[in-house]
């Protein structure tokens, strides 16, 4: 797959990664990311030095060969190969398929998966890297995996409000929850969830901050 940066991005962050997982690049097991503000790789919420940083008016590809024993996963940037990125066990994905994933903060986009709207051949931004790669858009129906399709109406979306005294027992119940209902995808709001994804490369927002956390945590409240 290729994509297009259209606006200079403030976050904007090209994975693999095995469907349903953490929406935050790199963060986990079975996520594999090259991210824009610096050029890193990341994985399991380590940042690695990588390739070059994008910005707008760059086409980043992302490329896949499972012909080896492992899993090679490649990037490039306006069609120059940025290296090997990731080695992946085959055996570490379990039968599960991996999907093209995009994380992306004020950004616009175009994405190019082999295909149009209309399923027409869609040519290539970029000369594709050496080897006999296929667009995913392009590859046999038989050997997809269908994602998660799109809520049909609004009478289907769910959303559970709790209020409690502190310590009462919320987070506890809300994590047993969504475990238990894995299905239906929730995305937990809450102060430390929200804290918890403010990561600088992966480590806490707290290491690298400079004043006074306790308004960082107010904001957040709030």
């Amino acid at each position: 797959m290729e994509v297009k940066v259209e606006k200079e991005p403030t976050t904007f962050d090209l994975r693999v990664a095995v469907h349903n997982c953490s929406p935050d690049a790199g963060r986990g097991h079975l996520s594999w990311c090259y991210s824009s503000a610096e050029g890193k790789m990341a994985h399991m919420k380590t940042f690695e030095e990588y390739g070059e940083k994008f910005e707008k008016g760059d086409v980043i590809g992302a490329f896949i060969d499972f012909t080896q024993d492992e899993i090679n996963v490649t990037f490039s940037k306006n069609g120059e190969d940025q290296g090997d990125a990731f080695q992946i066990a085959k055996t570490e994905l379990d039968g599960k398929f991996l999907f093209p994933h995009i994380m992306a903060k004020n950004v616009k986009f175009e994405v190019n998966f082999g295909v149009d709207k209309e399923a027409a051949a869609k040519e290539g931004w970029k000369d594709a890297l050496d080897g006999d790669y296929v667009k995913v858009g392009v590859v046999e129906e038989a050997n997809r995996e269908r994602g998660s399709p799109r809520i049909a109406s609004r009478d289907l979306c769910e959303m559970i409000m709790m209020i409690g005294l502190p310590a009462s027992g919320k987070t506890t119940w809300v994590d047993k929850h969504v475990s238990e209902n894995a299905e239906k995808q929730y995305n937990v709001i809450s102060t430390t969830t929200m804290i918890n994804k403010m990561t600088v490369n992966g480590e806490p927002r707290k290491k690298h901050h400079k004043g006074k956390w306790e308004q960082v945590v107010q904001k957040a409240t709030r």
